[in-house]
């Protein structure tokens, strides 16, 4: 609320172009209700889905180190905003092109 409610508010006194929001979270519904109430604000051009930093486990695994997990949310979040969604991924996993691809695969699962 306060980055909706004041960071924003005040950036763009200064700066007059959009922005991309970092999103992070804990579980799936932490980033789901984050993306949905920053993709309110018309300051905001992109989210940048963060899923490689060092999130709390769910189910015992990370959002960026397995590409089920990383393939649902981004599904999800493409499901809830218009917005260009670009996912970080983790370099911590033996293999980043699986979790690229299924990342690819989410982003172009849009449902209208």
């Amino acid at each position: 609320e306060r980055v909706l409610n004041h960071e924003l508010v005040e950036l763009k006194k200064v700066f007059h172009k959009k922005v991309i929001a970092n999103i992070g979270g804990s579980t799936e519904e932490d980033y789901i209700e984050s993306v949905k109430r920053i993709s309110t604000s018309d300051m905001i051009g992109a989210i940048e889905l963060n899923i490689s930093c060092p999130n709390v486990k769910e189910g015992g695994i990370g959002f960026g180190t397995n590409p089920e997990t990383a393939y649902n949310l981004t599904k999800k979040i493409k499901e809830i905003t218009d917005l260009p969604v670009y996912v970080k991924l983790s370099p911590n996993v033996t293999d980043i092109k699986i979790i690229a691809k299924a990342v690819e695969k989410g982003e172009f699962i849009k449902i209208s």
